[in-house]
């Protein structure tokens, strides 16, 4: 499994960003500042339509003020020559 990406507030960019990457398997998580959008996203995942096509898939969601228990650390890309 890849690494687990967290997207900082599901607007229109990063919304589009996270449904790219929950439809190429990704383990995303959503972290959202408003209740009601963290209980859409939960309850219907998450869908973005461009041009006629869409894009949907199941998410992970957190509310901004529960993130508090996601630890963030960074690795280095083994690509990268460390």
């Amino acid at each position: 499994m890849g690494p687990r990406i967290a997207i900082l507030g599901p607007g229109a960019k990063g919304a589009t960003t996270g449904a790219d990457l929950v439809r190429a398997s990704r383990d995303v998580t959503f972290i959202e500042q408003w209740p009601a959008h963290v209980e859409d996203i939960r309850d219907g995942g998450i869908a973005i339509t461009c041009d006629g096509d869409t894009v949907a898939g199941r998410a992970s969601v957190r509310h901004r003020d529960d993130a508090r228990a996601i630890r963030c650390r960074a690795r280095p890309d083994p690509g990268q020559g460390a």
